[in-house]
């Protein structure tokens, strides 16, 4: 049986339905102990990017750390490209930073004959160089090891000693690895751009918009395998036929196969020393997983066959990605005007928003 969405579903067309937008995603460890305002303003979110290794110091290519504000990392990106004179595409960074926020993050452009090293200080409104140097290669996508958050919630209302408990528990046992409401676009726009694109009705204006619609797509089918383990209670736990992934490795292992090292899988799922998967939908997706795991994922994506099916054709490589994170160095302190301070880290590709629903109801958005 399919699992029931908790709030509205956004259906396109036959085999492209089953949008859930974020709010109303299976939290779980139920109702936040408070609520507060998000994002009051952009400083209150503030993102680091954490590399987890340090440019050479020479090459031809100049390594930027950025700070920006209230823009977007293309945004970033395409102010250095003209700075520099050099095509966009040139450009390299590891990750999107949220717009909505004060972060830094590593870019990297072409160091051009005969012209000076960039100077730290202000490149635009809200794009500010803070670091320089210098490496042999350009930054590709996804090679940074974690980013660091710092989130303040204003105007905090309800159980602030359940908010102590429920740190701690988010701290012990993690938080379901959903994507968050950034990746499907403003209004879920990118969802209905990749039904059109999917079924053949549109085409992207460029490649960055075709990769970000079929990002969406894999999004959604992936939330949905999450909301029904989260609903089934079968998140953060091993299922007969599961395919695990071991701490920040990149790949799944065999569906039911358990590490070389001994032991069995649900023993290192149980320890949180590997954490039971979902599919990025692609070509090789459907044999991933096997038994029981195989039967919630089945039921997940009824009626998500047209998305399915246009993944594969649109030649996306299959993939799994973790069903939980556990969030690093999780800390917390009052405010001087009554708000809260969170701090953590997170790996790459683990969104602060899928820990924040379970710390705090966000009263600026409707939701359970």
């Amino acid at each position: 049986m399919q699992a029931a969405a908790r709030g509205p579903v956004m259906e396109t067309a036959h085999g492209f339905g089953g949008f859930i937008p974020f709010p109303d995603l299976a939290r779980a460890f139920g109702a936040p102990p408070v609520s507060g305002v998000l994002r009051r303003e952009v400083g209150d979110f503030r993102v680091d990017e954490e590399l987890g290794f340090e440019p050479e110091g020479s090459g031809p290519h100049h390594w930027l750390l950025v700070r920006k504000t209230g823009c977007t990392t293309s945004f970033a990106a395409r102010i250095l490209a003209e700075r520099h004179a050099v095509p966009a595409r040139e450009v390299g960074f590891s990750g999107l930073k949220d717009r909505h926020a004060t972060t830094t993050q590593w870019f990297t452009v072409p160091a051009r004959p005969h012209a000076g090293d960039p100077s730290p200080g202000e490149l635009a409104e809200g794009v500010r160089i803070v670091r320089r140097s210098r490496g042999r290669k350009k930054l590709r996508r996804g090679v940074h090891r974690e980013n660091r958050f710092a989130i303040a919630i204003r105007a905090v209302e309800g159980d602030r000693e359940g908010f102590a408990d429920r740190v701690d528990r988010v701290a012990r046992l993690g938080v379901p690895n959903y994507f968050g409401a950034q990746r499907f676009g403003r209004g879920a726009g990118n969802v209905a751009a990749a039904a059109d694109l999917l079924r053949g009705d549109a085409r992207p204006p460029n490649r960055l918009a075709r990769g970000l619609y079929l990002s969406a797509a894999r999004s959604l089918l992936f939330n949905r395998v999450l909301h029904r383990r989260v609903e089934a209670g079968a998140w953060d736990a091993y299922v007969p036929g599961d395919a695990i992934v071991v701490g920040g490795a990149r790949r799944a292992l065999a569906p039911g196969a358990s590490p070389r090292e001994g032991g069995t899988a649900a023993e290192w799922v149980s320890a949180l020393r590997a954490h039971p998967t979902g599919p990025l939908w692609g070509l090789g997706a459907s044999g991933a997983v096997a038994a029981e795991a195989l039967g919630l994922e089945r039921a997940a994506l009824a009626g998500c066959e047209g998305w399915q099916a246009g993944l594969e054709a649109a030649g996306v490589e299959g993939g799994r990605r973790a069903l939980r994170v556990v969030p690093s160095n999780l800390e917390w302190e009052d405010l001087a005007d009554g708000g809260l301070m969170v701090r953590f880290a997170l790996p790459r590709g683990a969104y602060a928003t899928a820990v924040i629903r379970e710390l705090f109801g966000d009263r600026d958005r409707p939701g359970p």
